[in-house]
């Protein structure tokens, strides 16, 4: 479980700099770098996801069906609210398609 807990730590700091990275590029250019945005937002929907899965497993059966007010529950939204952050915006399966075609010029499948 620490390893878990120390990759997602690592998650959120490359997030964190992509995001500065993101912003540094939009205030050279005026335009914001798209490729480096789609990637951005699948990488955070999935490491939300996986953040969220890890801390509902932590609870254990607790995490999975909170009562109303348990500490839990807050976990158990979180993932379930991750998984539709992964659908909106396009799924992660479009997101990796553009970005291969338009970001890098790969050719389609």
């Amino acid at each position: 479980m620490r390893h878990r807990m120390a990759e997602h730590a690592i998650g959120v700091q490359l997030l964190r700099n992509m995001a500065y990275y993101i912003a540094s590029q939009q205030e050279k250019t005026g335009i914001a770098p798209t490729r480096e945005a789609q990637m951005a937002k699948l990488f955070g929907a999935e490491l939300q996801q996986r953040i969220a899965a890890t801390a509902v497993q932590i609870f254990g059966m607790e995490g999975q069906a909170a009562r109303p007010g348990a500490k839990a529950l807050r976990y158990q939204y979180l993932l379930l609210r991750s998984v539709a952050n992964t659908i909106e915006g396009g799924t992660s399966e479009i997101q990796r398609t553009v970005i291969a075609t338009r970001g890098l010029g790969l050719p389609r499948e």
